[in-house]
């Protein structure tokens, strides 16, 4: 890993990867559905949509 990332980025990504899969446990203590795709909130750009009503 050390050919490819620096120590820094390594550090990064072993973080991300403990935070990822702790709050994959978390969710999963919950016992949380997962959503069907047609009942996800779906994202809305609100500086575009202000902008384009101005």
């Amino acid at each position: 890993m050390k050919e490819i990332f620096s120590e820094k980025e390594i550090v990064e990504l072993t973080l991300f990867t403990c935070l990822f899969n702790a709050w994959n446990r978390l969710q999963e203590g919950f016992h949380n559905p997962v959503e069907p795709a047609s009942e996800q909130v779906q994202w809305q750009d609100w500086d575009r949509d202000e902008s384009a009503s101005t």
